[in-house]
């Protein structure tokens, strides 16, 4: 339940229930803020227009991480209509159109990195230096146990795209110390544009860029400035997390799963940006898992960095740990007794604590990564799910043969059987 804290400057009227209030606790569901206020000269109408609007966020949840302050200032704004709004619903509120928008966007180093954090592990970390004019990428990677490993330095200047992208511009890229910027140019194209701030809904109309050591702004040709007229405000409850505000989790019903299916993620997380680095699929698939029902609810035997290990999650668990944005289930085609022993065999593995593979090598055994588990699963009972879709990749994480996610789901032998979003 989503708990505001609002107040509305006059005229004085019960403006928490208007369109006004309305609009505010959908967009405060939809980004997460520490604080936001809106101003309209008048509130929007029941079609979802608005003659003028201007909106300051501070601490906004957006493109993955934080983001210190949004402003932004409309005017003949037309959106979906008030009925339509439905908290924690982004589709529900569209913008249609809108005769002018000024938008100043303000990102902070600290908060890029401590979005990053969590995701590190002991066989990978990444993280981002800003400076003037450009930015920094930082990714060390230890492929394996005994010590040693990579470091890949990307520097670069940085531009704005079609009014709402950030890309890396002129990146340079150093592995252990040896350039490879003509080796790995067209890889790192995969995780462009660097930030996209499309999702916002409202276009930001981006032109003007400067980067220091600590902050990056971006913003319109002319700075958004307050109107006049009705405040509503939000402030986020003293000591309150912002994930509580609102589940973006994809919405299932447990009935629909089956023993053996196998669920494709795409992540919120820079998971997704580095597995495309070596993924070419239009789809962009990060991550899979194969379903064991157990008690009757669907659960995610998968492995993962994080894990350290082969590990079961119930499905909410296992959405929520991959910050998933979208999934898509995929079901073997033949005979059900197949797909449950496959979901049985990789049970084993999950009992035995199989350690996650972090040197991606499918030629061992005692380890294994996340479409490994589940083609070993599938070919225990039988079946060959990776015939034809192997991979060959050269690059300082992966040396040799590699099952991607997306290959994966190429398989002759598995249909798409629903997508969660």
């Amino acid at each position: 339940m989503l708990c505001l804290s609002l107040c509305a400057v006059a005229p004085a009227r019960s403006q928490t229930q208007d369109n006004g209030g309305r609009l505010l606790e959908t967009l405060v569901s939809l980004l997460l803020p520490e604080s936001m206020e809106l101003r309209v000269d008048e509130p929007p109408d029941d079609a979802g227009n608005i003659r003028n609007i201007s909106v300051v966020l501070r601490g906004a949840s957006l493109t993955g991480f934080r983001v210190e302050r949004i402003a932004l200032e409309s005017s003949f704004l037309e959106l979906s209509p008030p009925s339509s709004w439905k908290p924690g619903d982004r589709e529900s509120l569209v913008v249609r159109s809108a005769l002018r928008t000024n938008t100043e966007i303000v990102l902070r180093e600290e908060d890029i990195n401590a979005a990053l954090e969590p995701y590190a592990t002991e066989q990978y970390r990444l993280s981002i230096d800003l400076k003037p004019g450009g930015i920094g990428l930082r990714v060390h990677f230890t492929p394996g146990r005994l010590g040693g490993g990579s470091l890949a330095i990307v520097d670069a200047g940085l531009e704005i795209r079609r009014g709402s992208q950030l890309w890396l511009k002129n990146p340079r890229i150093l592995v252990n110390g040896d350039d490879q910027t003509d080796a790995v140019a067209n890889e790192l194209l995969k995780i462009q544009p660097f930030v996209d701030f499309a999702d916002f809904g409202f276009p930001p109309n981006l032109v003007a860029l400067s980067v220091d050591e600590d902050e990056l702004r971006l913003a319109s040709r002319t700075i958004p400035r307050p109107v006049e007229g009705l405040l509503y405000r939000y402030d986020a409850p003293s000591g309150s997390s912002r994930t509580d505000v609102s589940n973006t989790s994809p919405e299932y019903s447990p009935d629909l799963f089956r023993d053996g299916d196998i669920v494709f993620v795409n992540g919120k997380a820079w998971r997704t940006k580095i597995v495309r680095l070596f993924d070419k699929s239009p789809r962009g698939f990060a991550h899979a898992g194969i379903v064991r029902i157990v008690d009757g609810l669907p659960h995610v035997v998968h492995a993962s960095p994080e894990l350290g290990k082969v590990g079961m999650q119930s499905m909410e668990d296992f959405f929520s740990f991959e910050n998933v944005d979208y999934a898509r289930v995929y079901r073997f085609a033949g005979d059900p007794a197949v797909a449950e022993a496959a979901s049985l065999r990789a049970l084993e593995y999950c009992v035995r604590e199989i350690p996650f593979d972090d040197r991606f090598d499918t030629s061992r055994k005692d380890a294994m990564y996340c479409t490994e588990v589940i083609w070993r699963a599938y070919k225990a009972a039988g079946i060959d799910l990776a015939e034809g879709n192997w991979e060959f990749a050269r690059n300082p994480i992966v040396q040799g043969r590699v099952l991607l996610p997306y290959k994966l789901s190429l398989s002759p032998h598995l249909e798409e059987a629903f997508v969660l979003e």
